[in-house]
């Protein structure tokens, strides 16, 4: 487990919380039959964890064809996300004073799996970074930052840690004002589900 993401996981969770322990929960949920819900960005998740604070676990399983690009956008809390498989892109995005970049952004509320989005205005947001984050690896986004990350390899597999709510709204780049209908849990396809297992497990081939 990365260091990053083990610190958050010390203080979220219980502290004896080992990487074996948390792989083989992620390992018993890749399989035939298990719900998964598409996010609206494209990912399917399914939640792993809870702890007493109201921080979470989630597995995320994103692929090149679902997402191939992810909107600016923020979280209502901090985030921690350990890549498993796979590689993703995490592009950081920055406010800045100037009437030029202006792109549309909507807050969205959640309620019950489903979201309604707030005021639409325009701010002005500059690419502030990019980083490739492979299996192994791990990154935090800070409460309120814009970001946007995506699948750079087939598939891709995250742990992703999420701190209880810090009392705002997630706010997303592109996004029509309005409610938006609840959110779907179905299974895996059967080719994900492979594409998985192979991703997660080790090669034992001999050398």
């Amino acid at each position: 487990m990365p260091d990053l993401f083990a610190r958050a996981v010390r203080r979220h969770f219980n502290s004896a919380m080992s990487s074996a322990a948390l792989l083989q929960d992620v390992r018993a949920l890749i399989a035939p039959g298990v719900p998964f819900v598409r996010h609206p960005l494209g990912f399917a998740y399914h939640r792993l964890r809870e702890g007493e604070t109201g921080a979470y676990m989630r597995l995320h399983v994103w692929t090149r064809q679902t997402v191939p690009v992810s909107t600016p956008h923020t979280h209502s809390s901090d985030l921690w996300s350990w890549v498993l498989g796979g590689t993703l892109t995490n592009e950081n995005w920055r406010l800045v004073r100037s009437a030029e970049h202006l792109t549309p952004v909507c807050d969205v509320a959640h309620s019950h799996g489903a979201r309604t989005a707030q005021d639409r205005r325009l701010v002005p947001l500059v690419q502030d970074g990019v980083s490739v984050v492979s299996a192994g690896s791990s990154y935090k986004v800070p409460v309120g930052r814009f970001h946007a990350s995506y699948c750079t390899t087939e598939i891709c597999v995250t742990l992703v840690l999420r701190a209880p709510p810090a009392g705002r709204l997630a706010t997303v780049a592109g996004l029509e004002s309005g409610p938006h209908k609840a959110r779907v849990a179905a299974p895996l396809a059967t080719a994900e589900l492979a594409a998985i297992h192979q991703l997660l497990t080790p090669d034992e081939s001999p050398p």
